[in-house]
């Protein structure tokens, strides 16, 4: 098992200002008491919005849905926040499960409207998060989880900073156990166009750079220690 914990230095260069709750508002807000406990005996926790980030094929996904699955045993009201994007859909994944996969239209007329907390395009395509993510984690008390690219993480921790919510939010970064095996996974990964092997280690060794900009980075070699590790975050950051 490895793992560092890295603490978020200051940005003060935040250009975006969609998020309307703010801490003043939060401070007045209710806590939820119908939620358990990780042991799943009745308790209270608050709310956090967790982004789980990492390079191309280490896994982040499939640890943010294993996460899910043990705080939705352990009666933790959680969910996984899905992204909008304009690329294609992949042989196994559904609208709405995976993504919402929508047009280059219908996305650039969401953006116009401001439904997005931030967008990213990667590999020529568009991603969008929704806005409705704090709200779910601040208001809902609920344990959001939102699987995102380093661009996207860098946008919403400026967001996170300028409305004071610092107390509802936590990134980890999700690391391979070795370049070697981070090069076998992606290769091993089939992609098309700008989406190819060489494209995409590329950007990870970029993004994998960019792991002290979060506040915990996890090894994922084994996956059930790797989950642990991210669980045991989280019942940290949530607990009264």
């Amino acid at each position: 098992m490895k793992k560092d914990d890295n603490l978020i230095q200051p940005n003060n260069d935040i250009t975006n200002d969609t998020i309307s709750t703010s801490a003043e508002e939060v401070a007045d807000m209710p806590l939820d008491s119908s939620a358990g406990s990780r042991e799943g005996h009745p308790g209270r926790h608050r709310g956090l919005l967790l982004l789980v980030v990492g390079p191309s094929a280490v896994g982040k996904t499939t640890v943010a849905e294993a996460l899910l699955r043990r705080l939705q045993e352990s009666d933790i009201r959680s969910e996984l926040s899905i992204s909008y994007t304009t690329r294609p859909p992949r042989e196994h994944e559904t609208h709405g499960s995976h993504y919402h996969f929508v047009s280059l239209e219908t996305f650039k007329k969401m953006e116009a409207e401001g439904k997005f907390l931030e967008t990213a395009e990667v590999y020529g395509n568009k991603y969008g998060t929704p806005i409705d993510i704090f709200e779910k984690a601040v208001k809902g008390n609920e344990v959001v989880i939102r699987v995102i690219d380093v661009q996207g993480a860098a946008l919403i921790r400026d967001h996170v900073r300028k409305e004071g919510l610092e107390d509802y939010f936590v990134d980890i970064f999700i690391l391979p156990p070795s370049h070697d095996v981070l090069r076998q996974r992606i290769f091993g990964r089939p992609g098309k166009g700008s989406d190819n092997p060489e494209t995409r280690l590329a950007a990870a060794e970029a993004e994998i750079a960019q792991k002290g900009d979060f506040k915990h980075a996890i090894v994922n070699e084994v996956l059930d220690i790797c989950v642990s590790d991210v669980q045991d975050i989280v019942m940290q950051e949530i607990s009264l």
